[in-house]
């Protein structure tokens, strides 16, 4: 079975990847860093369970790193909410990256598909695909939510630092929700809905990718 076939199955039949984990949380901003770097550590493609539950990431990531919110004003509502809502986005990032990176393979496109977190979080790239033949024809992806507030979230982190000028190629963003065309929507055992990158929206990279190489 193939990496974003599992993906799908956790999302669709594990309660433990129910989106309402997410749900009823603040909306708070606050310094916090190493929920990525966690996430990656715990990633397994060989496992049914290839990427983590929320309460896998949770418990390592503040094992490892709640230290960092010693000296803030931020309590462990807070805290639990932010990491949720990263949970949940690293989740659909990292099943772009799989289902890209089976597709370029199966079509034995000269190309390199990268993720992890230094491109996420130095670059904000969420799925880089290296043109063999010449970086700058790469293409540097965004994965963003649709909704009003994830936009507005972005739109503070972009003003704030610009990212991904060092890194050759020609950026491009998939926005993912209800009212965005050809996502893709899996219905997880509590109702509540995911919202992923399509195959319809991955023949739009390829063409795209195809076009300025080939």
């Amino acid at each position: 079975m193939k990496t974003s076939e599992k993906i799908i199955l956790l999302l669709e039949a594990d309660a433990s990847y129910s989106l309402s984990q997410i749900l009823g949380y603040p909306f708070e901003d606050f310094r916090i860093s190493h929920v990525g770097e966690t996430f990656e550590s715990l990633i397994s493609e060989k496992s049914n369970k290839v990427l983590p539950s929320f309460d896998e990431l949770y418990g390592t990531f503040i094992s490892k790193w709640g230290s960092q919110f010693e000296n803030q004003n931020v309590g462990p509502v807070e805290i639990k909410g932010r990491v949720a809502r990263m949970w949940a986005s690293l989740v659909r990032e990292w099943y772009a990256y799989f289902r890209i990176k089976e597709e370029i393979e199966t079509r034995n496109i000269e190309a390199k598909v990268e993720r992890n977190d230094r491109l996420d979080t130095e670059e904000g790239i969420d799925v880089y695909i290296k043109s063999e033949k010449n970086a700058s024809n790469s293409l540097k992806i965004d994965i963003l939510q649709e909704t009003k507030r994830a936009q507005e979230f972005r739109s503070v982190k972009d003003r704030l630092r610009i990212k991904g000028e060092g890194i050759p190629g020609v950026r491009m963003r998939i926005f993912v929700g209800k009212n965005s065309p050809g996502t893709r929507l899996v219905r997880g055992l509590d109702g509540q809905d995911w919202f992923l990158i399509s195959d319809s929206q991955i023949e739009s990279l390829i063409t795209e990718f195809t076009k300025i190489n080939y």
